[in-house]
């Protein structure tokens, strides 16, 4: 994959922390430059939100799209999530978590 080593650096310290949230021990987290530890998480993302289809007006609009070695997906942020410590539901640009990953 052809990503600058900051690039790279700075999208690995993010998804530690998304990592640690999902409860994975961040010490552990996984290299996701190599393409053996991507493409099943690319698979399993996929898997789940076509798992969605009666709850998701049109599932194309969520699909992960690979271009140049990056993986996007789109969906509306008024539609994520995040639960609290304390069990409470936050839009997900509320988070105080994701807006300190955001800044990383």
């Amino acid at each position: 994959m052809d990503w600058s080593d900051d690039y790279r650096k700075k999208i690995q310290e993010k998804y530690k922390h998304i990592y640690k949230n999902f409860g994975g021990n961040i010490d552990e987290t996984p290299d996701i430059e190599l393409s053996s530890i991507r493409n099943p998480r690319v698979s399993n993302i996929r898997s789940a939100i076509f798992n969605l289809e009666d709850q998701l007006m049109n599932t194309d609009d969520y699909q992960v799209h690979l271009r140049h070695g990056k993986c996007r997906i789109y969906i509306d942020p008024s539609l994520i999530n995040v639960i609290s410590q304390d069990g409470n539901k936050i839009p997900l640009n509320q988070s105080k978590e994701w807006s300190r990953i955001m800044e990383l």
